[in-house]
């Protein structure tokens, strides 16, 4: 049950998923727990952003306080696992640019994804830049998968080894 909470807050958190999801979620439970909170929670709207904070707090306790760091890493895991779909044909170029974008802005425009969210809009329009956007991608991955601590991964970035790729 946390489990589920925990991944809709951090979609919301890191995607800007809306809390209506989180709400929705909050009503579907409601038919197999008793909580306070999950029955507190079902009966809020999205726009009541502190209060849907609170009962979220109250149910996720410890879990609720999500670094920046393991949004980071958890990006990481994204970014790794959607190239998989990408180069399997199983997602656009222009779909994987709307979640690259989408983390970049929630992530506040960290190095790693600025330079891959720059080569993934040029792939788009411009066909030169599909094998930067390639390469940078590749980099990328490579790092997530062998440093997947968020320390560990920015020790290794190289952002001027980025900006070759373009």
């Amino acid at each position: 049950m946390k489990n589920q909470l925990k991944e809709l807050f951090i979609q919301h958190k890191l995607l800007g998923e809306p809390l209506s999801l989180i709400i929705e979620w909050a009503i579907d439970m409601l038919e197999y727990v008793d909580d306070e909170d999950i029955i507190n929670l079902s009966g809020l709207y999205a726009h009541e952003v502190n209060e849907v904070y609170q009962y979220i707090h109250n149910i996720l306790e410890d879990d609720f306080n999500i670094t920046y760091e393991a949004l980071c890493e958890i990006a990481g895991k994204l970014i790794v696992s959607k190239s998989e779909e990408y180069y399997s044909n199983n997602l656009e170029t222009h779909e994987f640019d709307l979640l690259i974008d989408k983390l970049r802005i929630r992530l506040d425009e960290p190095d790693w994804l600025v330079v891959l969210s720059r080569n993934a809009e040029y792939a788009i329009d411009i066909d030169n830049y599909v094998i930067p956007f390639h390469k940078e991608l590749d980099y990328i991955v490579e790092l997530w998968k062998s440093y997947p601590e968020h320390s560990e991964f920015i020790s290794h970035y190289n952002r001027e080894e980025s900006n070759k790729r373009l």
